[in-house]
């Protein structure tokens, strides 16, 4: 009997782990998904299948609150902020942060070790966490215990990268690298920039580290452009800070080349200063329309996508690990205009799209689209051609699981 166990401390379940999930109950008897209570329940997402999802109690959460003293005074922990000490480069509010991460820890850790001794004696077991954060930490707590499990952690951006975290290796990163089986990095570039942003006295296997791109299901057909179709810029984000379309509308009301269409998909807490700002800048602009479609879920984004001709997808997000929304947007054929920040060189390359600095000025920003604008259709859609090669080749995620979980089995 084989069992896969994955742990999130999340509300809700991320739209790729839906992908997961689904595809990885195929290589499974048994797929059992642990998480915090789900605020944003969307387990029917997932269909009918052999998927558990047990979520923590506040019972659970209680008891790991009363280990708190205990917890820290782990031999992993006190030699983590020896070092710190040592080095001169403890992070400010570590100690903060540390008792979250180990009552966090705790929570899950005590649930998942339920389950495990459950199975134990009587299946292949394989511990799967979501983000190399506290979900990382409990399963290498488990992995300790019980050796014969293969204990496994994605790393994505927000964990690992010092633009997103001040905590890079100060996360019990040394107990992690440690006794976890294998870490994959959703890129190459975030395997980099972690390895560079390790303090000096951590040290790992090499071989423990790798890459698997997440990448993303196509559900719909694309759409063939027509001779009436515009050109249409597509941004589909969280209103976050982070995304900066704030920077795409200012360059856009000074947009002169010719008539656009862009479409924002996407919501959150900037969505209405958003909404504001473009009111402001683009409604005296003649050769600028604009929609803010707000939040959909994956799949009628990618109904859109197959419903309405997008020429260009713009990303100028300040940091990403390797972005899904590129991933599904070069599924349908668009090209991409991005930064150069995290993985995104990996799927946006001068073949299917163009990069820009991160630091970009309105100007270049405006040039890039104009590239794109006033292209030749011919060349146009060659771009699009070998977008779409770049999703099917290496970011099409029925493809990419089958063949993690088999090498997992084979590795196991």
């Amino acid at each position: 009997m084989k069992i896969l166990i994955t742990l999130n401390y999340q509300r809700e379940i991320p739209p790729f782990m839906l992908t997961e999930l689904t595809y990885a109950e195929k290589s499974y008897d048994k797929v059992i998904y642990i998480t915090r209570e789900l605020v944003n329940d969307n387990r029917s997402q997932l269909g009918e299948n052999n998927i558990q999802i047990i979520q923590i109690s506040k019972r659970d959460r209680v008891s790991s609150a009363v280990k708190l003293p205990v917890l820290f005074a782990q031999k992993a922990v006190i030699s983590e902020l020896r070092n710190g000490i040592r080095f001169k480069e403890l992070p400010q509010h570590y100690i903060k942060y540390l008792l979250l991460e180990l009552y966090r820890t705790e929570n899950i850790y005590h649930v998942a070790e339920s389950v495990i001794k459950k199975y134990y004696k009587k299946a292949k077991i394989t511990l799967q966490a979501v983000w190399f954060n506290e979900c990382a930490i409990a399963i290498a707590k488990i992995k300790k215990k019980y050796p014969e499990i293969m204990a496994i952690s994605f790393a994505h951006s927000y964990e690992i990268d010092p633009l997103r975290t001040v905590y890079v290796g100060y996360s019990l990163d040394q107990y992690k690298l440690d006794n976890l089986d294998k870490i994959d990095f959703i890129a190459k570039r975030m395997e980099k920039i972690y390895r560079k942003a390790l303090p000096k006295w951590i040290t790992y296997d090499e071989n423990k580290l790798g890459i698997r791109y997440l990448g993303c299901i196509k559900l719909f057909d694309s759409k063939r452009r027509d001779a009436k179709d515009d050109f249409v810029l597509c941004t589909c984000s969280g209103c976050e800070a982070v995304k900066r379309i704030d920077l795409l509308i200012n360059a856009l009301s000074e947009w002169e080349a010719g008539p656009i269409t862009w479409i924002h998909i996407g919501g959150g807490p900037y969505l209405e200063e958003w909404k504001k700002l473009a009111h402001q800048k683009l409604d005296q602009n003649r050769f600028i329309n604009y929609r803010f479609e707000g939040k959909l879920v994956n799949r009628d984004v990618q109904r859109y996508y197959s419903e309405h001709y997008i020429s260009l997808f713009v990303n100028v997000s300040k940091s990403e690990g390797l972005p899904v929304s590129i991933m599904e947007a070069m599924s349908y054929g668009i090209p991409a205009l991005a930064t150069d920040v995290g993985g995104t060189a990996e799927i946006v390359t001068k073949d299917t799209g163009m990069l820009l600095n991160v630091d970009f000025s309105g100007s270049e920003l405006r040039a890039g689209i104009e590239y794109f604008f006033k292209m030749p259709e011919d060349l146009l859609e060659q771009y699009r051609e070998r977008a779409f090669d770049m999703w099917k080749n290496n970011f099409d995620a029925v493809s990419n699981i089958h063949k993690y979980y088999l090498q997992l089995e084979q590795d196991g």
